[in-house]
C-alpha cells in the first residue's frame, strides 16, 4: 500500500505549491500521506518479528511464555501504524 502511494510521487501535491509534477489538491495529498503511513505497518511488523526471534533464539523463551505476549507482537505494529496514519488527517 505504501509503495503504491510512493509511486504517485509528486502528482497528488496541490498545484498551488508550484512543485514540478504537482496536479492534485489537498484531499489527494492527504490521501497519499495516509497510505504512505499505512505502509509503515510492515516496518513495525518486521520489528515485532525480529523481537519474537530474539526471545525464542537468544533468550530461549518457551512457547507458553510467548503465547502471553504474542498478541502484542501482532497488535502493536498495526495500532502504532494506524495511529500515525490517522494523526495526519486534519
Amino acid at each position: 500500500v505504501g509503495s503504491v502511494a510512493y509511486a504517485f510521487t509528486s502528482l497528488p501535491i496541490p498545484s498551488e505549491y508550484y512543485f514540478q509534477g504537482a496536479g492534485g489538491n489537498k484531499a489527494t495529498c492527504t490521501a497519499q500521506g495516509f497510505f504512505i503511513q499505512v505502509g509503515t505497518v510492515a516496518c513495525y511488523t518486521n520489528v515485532s518479528l525480529a523481537a519474537y526471534y530474539f526471545f525464542v533464539i537468544k533468550k530461549g523463551w518457551s512457547e507458553t511464555r510467548l503465547k502471553k505476549v504474542s498478541l502484542w507482537f501482532f497488535v502493536c505494529p498495526i495500532l502504532v501504524g494506524m495511529v500515525f496514519a490517522f494523526a495526519g488527517i486534519p
